[in-house]
């Protein structure tokens, strides 16, 4: 039993360890929702379907508040008999334009 002026904790060292990584991890959980979810923040998510697109220049990691970066993309592809239909699905973040 505790004693009213104890300077004991209830806590041992372990138990601040779990929990500051529990919190931490549910931090970066809700960053990382927040930066799929919130149309604000410019994130556009990998693709496995579009591993063929490769971005002419490299990254620039400074911070900036706003750019526009026209890139063309080409590919070409051969049929042996034409479809009935074709889809075309387009990701982009504010601006997209398709030429066929």
């Amino acid at each position: 039993m505790l004693k009213v002026g104890s300077t004991m904790s209830i806590f041992k060292p372990w138990h601040l360890v779990i929990l500051m990584v529990a919190l931490a991890g549910l931090a970066m959980s809700m960053l990382a929702w927040i930066a799929w979810h919130d149309p604000a923040i410019n994130f556009l998510p990998r693709d496995r379907r579009a591993e063929w697109i490769v971005f002419p220049a490299a990254v620039d990691a400074h911070a900036h508040w706003f750019a526009s970066l026209d890139t063309t993309f080409r590919s070409e592809f051969v049929l042996m008999n034409q479809p009935p239909t074709a889809r075309l699905i387009v990701r982009g973040m504010r601006r997209v334009e398709v030429r066929v």
